[in-house]
């Protein structure tokens, strides 16, 4: 905004060349990273509504690019494509094994969020912390979360129906309940993931880890659990989602953290994925 008033420019409406004027004098004079001038490029996009004029105009990629060229980002390993699992999710058949339940209904909620492993240990199917209101479903965390504060308090998530019931988080979530209405206790009830052999027990995060492998080792994705955070920020950077929305999916709390360690070029696989993933959650 200040930079708008010294030169007199609408900041609601800038011109394309404006904005890589914009972009060449916050680099020039700040020094900011690559990645810190494409999320100010994304912001001014998005609060502009001009994300597409943006984007593809000559002057503000040949800007970029100079930026790019004059200080490389240091070079970050690619990441697997969410859209392979979620096509093994789509094409393999429906199973009604507790084992099947549980894995899928975690990976499910993982691509969905992009969130930390850890934080699924934090979910609950009793209110306050879960809401099904017929249509689609509510879950709040309890208060565990490694970025919770005294300030700050991880997002509880909205999840919506997907027309392919394969990919369905609200199909998932109820099943999960179901099959495990007999295995929970008094002494664990309340916790929404519980250990599927042996004593009952609220499942660890080393439970859920060793579901989400199995998901992974199907789709033929050599990674581990926890890169499903970078994938499904990655995919989202990818397709150029505002710069909010992914970091109020996956709860981040710096862009530049997202950027520095977590968006990465995608090792992508032509096919068709419909019933796109990301599409059925939102934050609260």
């Amino acid at each position: 905004m200040a930079w708008c008033r010294t030169k007199e420019i609408n900041p609601k409406s800038p011109r394309p060349e404006e904005v890589a004027q914009f972009l060449a004098d916050t680099f020039l004079k700040e020094g900011l990273a690559y990645s810190t001038i494409l999320v100010q490029k994304s912001a001014v996009a998005t609060f502009c509504g001009m994300k597409d004029d943006i984007s593809s105009n000559f002057l503000v990629k040949q800007i970029l690019k100079a930026i790019h060229n004059s200080k490389p980002p240091n070079f970050k390993s690619s990441v697997w494509d969410v859209k392979q699992v979620v096509y093994w999710l789509k094409q393999n058949p429906k199973d009604d094994s507790l084992f099947e339940i549980v894995r899928r209904t975690a990976t499910i909620l993982l691509l969905r969020s992009g969130r930390r492993l850890h934080d699924l240990t934090l979910l609950r199917n009793k209110e306050p912390y879960f809401t099904d209101t017929g249509r689609e479903i509510c879950l709040w965390p309890v208060f565990e979360a490694k970025t919770d504060n005294g300030s700050r308090r991880q997002s509880g998530r909205k999840l919506l129906p997907n027309e392919d019931s394969n990919l369905c988080p609200v199909k998932w979530i109820r099943l999960l309940i179901q099959a495990t209405k007999e295995r929970r206790t008094d002494k664990i009830d309340g916790h929404f993931f519980i250990s599927i052999r042996g004593t009952p027990k609220p499942a660890s995060r080393t439970m859920i880890v060793g579901w989400v492998r199995s998901v992974l080792k199907d789709a033929r994705i050599e990674a581990t659990p926890g890169s499903c955070r970078s994938a499904v920020a990655s995919l989202a950077w990818l397709e150029n989602r505002p710069i909010e929305e992914i970091l109020e999916r996956g709860n981040w709390t710096a862009a530049q953290t997202l950027m520095n360690h977590y968006c990465r070029e995608i090792n992508a696989q032509e096919r068709d994925n419909g019933n796109y993933i990301l599409d059925n959650f939102k934050p609260l």
